[in-house]
C-alpha cells in the first residue's frame, strides 16, 4: 500500500472538519453574543434616558448633547435626537442609513421597532429625546467579524498550511512526473516515479499511453516504407480531405520494359530500375514536388501551383535531370554484354487533382492522371528519350526547352482535342548565365542537378571581380529553394573554390560581404553532413570571426544545423556584440541544447521589442527551436507552457504591420505545426496606411 495516500487523505479530511468546526464554532459564538449584545444595549438606552430626561428639564442641551456623544462613541447605543418643537437641534448616528426612521413629534412616551432598528423617546416641555440601536442580525455579525477576523484567520492559516506541506509531501513524486512530462525523451510510464496510489495510477495510465504511442510509432513507420511521398505528403498536411489542387503531372515510363523484364536478366534489370526509381525520388525532392506512386514501369510525379511560381517549368526542369539520369544508366547497361539501351518517355498534363476518399482509403483522382497515360499512347519512338506535352504549356516551358508540334488528337475520355508537342532540346544553363542579367540569374533556379550546382559556383568564381556582387548574391539567393538530400564531392570542392575567391575580396567590401554571407548560408541548402567536415567546416568556423555581423550571423546558423554543440566559446563571446541575428542563432544552439525558460524570456524579450528585426530574428530562432522540440518530442512539445505560450505571440505578430515581421511569423507558425491565419489586414496594405 502507498502510505502518501493516507497522508493526504488525513489531511484533507482534518482541514474539511476544522472548517466545519470553525465555521460552526463561529455561529454559536455570534449568536450568544448577540443575545447578550442586545440585552446590553437595551439596559444602556433605558439609563441614558433618564440621565437625558433629568438634563431636558434643566434644559441642558449642550451638555446632554456632549454626554450622548460621548456614550454612542463608548458603543451604549447607535444613535440619538434632541428636538424642540419638531426640529433637530441635536443628532449623532453611528448606524448608518439602512432603514428610515420615524420619530413622531409630540407624541407619547414609548419604545418602537422596526425591521432593522429599536429606539425610545421621552418628551419634556417642548424638548423631546430619542434614542436608539441597531437590532440588526448581519449588522452585528459584520461588527463581531471586525474584531474577530485576525484570530480566527490566523488559525485557519496555521491548520491550511500545516495541510499544504503534508500534501506537498505526499504529492513530491507528482512534481517528479509532471518535470518528467516536461524533459524531452524522459520514460514517462517509470513505475519507480510513484510514492503515492494517485501517482501510481497516473504513471500506470501514460505508460499505457508510452506503449501505444510506440506502437503507433511503429505503424506510421511501416506507413512510410508502404505509403509514398505524395499520399504521406497529403495525409500529414493538415488539411481534410477531400480537397482539391492545381499542379503539372509528370508520367514517366521505361521503353521496352515487357522485353527485358522476361528476359534472363530480370534481377539484373530490376536492381537498374530501382537505382532508377531512387535517382528520380532525389531529383523530385531537390525541385520540391511529390512521387505519387511507381507502378511497374511507371513513375508519377507532381508540382503544386502554390508552391512553385511555374509548376509546368518545373516539371520540365526535373525531367531534363531525369533524363540525364536515364542516359548515364544507359551508357552501363549498354556496355555490357548482351546490353540493352535504358530510355524513357514521359508525359506532362498540367491540371486539377483531387485528394479524398476512395473505398476504403485515400487517393488522388483527376484528368491530368487519365491525361497523361493518354498521350503516352502517342509515343512511338523508343530509341530516344521522349518528353511529351500540350501545345498550351510551351509559353511556360519556353525558357527552358525548344518544342515541335507533333500532331493534333482526340484523348480517349477527354474532351477537345489536344496538340501533342515533344522536347527536342532542352536550354542549357550556360545560356542562361551568359545573359548576366536578372532574368538569366532567376532562371537558374530551375537547374539543381549536381553539374548545374557546379556551374553556378563556377560562375560565380570567375565574374564576382567583374559582375555587380549584388546580380551576384541574387544568383546565390536561388539555393534558398533547394532541398538536397544527396550532395556530391563535386559540389564541395566547387563550393570551397567559390567561397575561398569570394572570401579574398570580402574583408573591406560591404556588397561582398552580402555574397559571403549569402555563400555561408548556401551550405545548408546544396551540401549534406557528409560534405560537412573536414575543410567546410574549417571555412566556416573561421566566418565566425568575420568583421561583417551578417557573415557570422549565417555561419551561426549552419553551424546549428550541422554541428549544435560546436564551438562554445566563440558562441559565448559572440553573444556580448548583441546583433539581433546572432543572438537569434545563439538561441537556436541553446534552445536545441536545453530548452528552458532562460532562453524562452530571451524569445519574449525579443518578440516584444520595439525593434522589427529583432522581432523577425526573435520569430525564426522560435520556429526553428519549436520545430526541433516538436520532432523529437512531441508529449514534451504540447506540455511545454513556455512554447504554447510563444505560440500565442506568434500568432499575435502575423498580423504585424512590417512585412518583414509578417513573413517571419508564418514561418514560425508552420514550424509549430499549425495552420497559418488569415491577416486581417494585408502587411503592406496596413504599412502604406501607417505612412499615409
Amino acid at each position: 500500500m502507498k502510505k502518501n495516500s493516507v497522508f493526504f487523505n488525513v489531511a484533507i479530511s482534518f482541514l474539511g472538519f476544522y472548517t466545519l468546526y470553525t465555521v460552526a464554532f463561529f455561529s454559536i459564538q455570534v449568536a450568544g453574543g448577540y443575545t447578550t449584545e442586545m440585552r446590553r444595549l437595551l439596559l444602556s438606552t433605558s439609563n441614558q434616558l433618564k440621565v437625558g430626561r433629568a438634563l431636558l428639564r434643566q434644559s441642558e442641551i449642550e451638555d446632554l448633547d456632549e454626554r450622548l456623544a460621548l456614550a454612542m462613541e463608548d458603543n451604549q447605543f447607535h444613535f440619538y435626537s434632541i428636538r424642540k418643537s419638531g426640529v433637530d437641534v441635536a443628532y449623532g448616528n453611528m448606524a448608518g442609513s439602512d432603514d428610515a426612521i420615524y420619530i413622531p413629534s409630540g407624541g407619547p412616551e414609548a419604545s418602537y421597532d422596526t425591521e432593522t432598528y429599536h429606539y425610545s423617546t421621552v418628551q419634556e416641555g417642548e424638548y423631546q429625546l430619542a434614542i436608539g440601536y441597531k437590532t440588526s442580525w448581519w449588522s452585528y455579525f459584520f461588527h463581531y467579524w471586525k474584531f474577530s477576523r485576525d484570530v480566527v484567520l490566523k488559525d485557519l492559516g496555521i491548520v491550511f498550511l500545516g495541510v499544504l506541506v503534508v500534501v506537498l509531501y505526499s504529492f513530491r513524486d507528482m512534481r517528479s512526473v509532471i518535470r518528467n512530462i516536461k524533459r524531452r525523451g524522459a520514460k514517462r510510464g517509470d513505475l519507480k516515479l510513484a510514492k503515492s496510489r494517485e501517482t501510481l495510477t497516473l504513471v500506470r495510465g501514460l505508460g499505457g499511453f508510452e506503449s501505444q504511442a510506440q506502437e503507433l510509432a511503429k505503424q506510421k513507420e511501416l506507413f512510410r516504407t508502404q505509403v509514398l511521398g505524395a499520399l504521406r505528403k497529403e495525409l500529414e498536411s493538415g488539411r481534410t480531405p477531400p480537397y482539391e489542387f492545381d499542379c503539372t503531372l509528370v508520367r514517366s515510363d521505361i521503353n521496352n520494359f515487357t522485353q527485358i523484364f522476361s528476359s534472363p536478366k530480370r534481377a539484373e534489370f530490376m536492381e537498374v530500375i530501382n537505382e532508377f526509381f531512387i535517382g528520380v525520388t532525389h531529383i523530385v525532392s531537390r525541385y520540391g514536388g511529390s512521387i505519387h506512386e511507381f507502378v511497374g514501369d511507371e513513375v508519377l510525379f507532381y508540382f503544386k501551383d502554390d508552391e512553385h511560381p511555374n509548376s509546368s517549368a518545373t516539371a520540365i526542369a526535373a525531367l531534363r535531370d531525369i533524363n540525364k539520369l536515364a542516359l548515364d544508366i544507359s551508357s552501363r547497361t549498354e556496355a555490357e554484354e548482351s546490353g540493352y539501351a535504358f530510355r524513357i518517355k514521359s508525359s506532362l498534363s498540367h491540371g486539377t487533382l483531387r485528394f479524398g476518399p476512395l473505398v476504403d482509403a485515400y487517393a488522388l483522382a483527376g484528368p491530368p492522371l487519365i491525361e497523361s497515360v493518354r498521350m503516352l499512347s502517342h509515343v512511338h519512338e523508343k530509341s530516344e528519350n521522349t518528353v511529351l506535352f500540350n501545345e498550351s504549356m510551351t509559353d511556360a516551358t519556353s525558357d527552358l526547352c525548344r518544342s515541335k508540334r507533333q500532331q493534333v488528337v482526340m484523348l480517349k475520355g477527354l474532351q477537345g482535342a489536344r496538340t501533342l508537342v515533344t522536347v527536342e532540346a532542352f536550354t542549357p544553363l550556360s545560356l542562361h548565365l551568359r545573359q548576366a542579367d536578372e532574368r538569366g540569374f532567376k532562371m537558374a533556379t530551375y537547374y539543381r542537378d549536381d553539374q548545374d550546382i557546379c556551374q553556378v559556383l563556377d560562375y560565380v568564381s570567375k565574374m564576382q571581380s567583374t559582375l555587380d556582387p549584388k546580380e551576384l548574391n541574387k544568383l546565390i539567393l536561388n539555393f534558398r529553394a533547394f532541398s538536397v538530400a544527396k550532395s556530391s564531392a563535386e559540389i564541395k570542392r566547387a563550393y570551397i573554390a567559390c567561397f575561398n575567391q569570394v572570401l579574398r575580396s570580402a574583408h573591406d567590401n560591404e556588397p561582398q560581404s552580402f555574397l559571403l554571407a549569402s555563400l555561408v548560408s548556401a551550405a545548408n541548402h546544396i551540401l549534406t553532413a557528409k560534405e560537412w567536415s573536414g575543410e567546410v567546416r574549417e571555412i566556416l568556423f573561421e566566418c565566425l570571426k568575420h568583421s561583417n555581423r551578417r557573415v557570422v550571423a549565417n555561419a551561426l546558423d549552419v553551424f546549428s544545423s550541422f554541428e549544435a554543440d560546436a564551438a562554445d566559446r566563440i558562441f559565448t563571446e559572440l553573444a556580448k556584440l548583441g546583433d539581433n541575428r546572432i543572438v537569434a542563432n545563439i538561441l537556436v544552439k541553446d534552445g536545441k541544447r536545453d530548452w528552458n525558460r532562460k532562453v524562452a524570456r530571451k524569445l519574449k524579450a525579443m518578440l516584444k521589442g520595439p525593434s522589427p528585426y529583432s522581432k523577425a530574428s526573435g520569430l525564426y530562432a522560435l520556429g526553428e527551436i519549436a520545430k526541433f522540440v516538436r520532432e523529437q518530442d512531441t508529449v514534451a512539445f504540447a506540455a511545454d507552457a513556455d512554447l504554447q505560450s510563444l505560440f500565442e505571440l506568434a500568432t499575435d505578430l502575423h498580423s504585424h504591420a512590417n512585412a518583414m515581421v509578417s513573413r517571419q511569423a508564418a514561418q514560425a507558425i508552420k514550424k509549430f505545426g499549425a495552420s497559418v491565419p488569415e491577416p486581417t489586414v494585408a502587411p503592406t496594405v496596413a504599412l502604406l496606411r501607417r505612412q499615409a
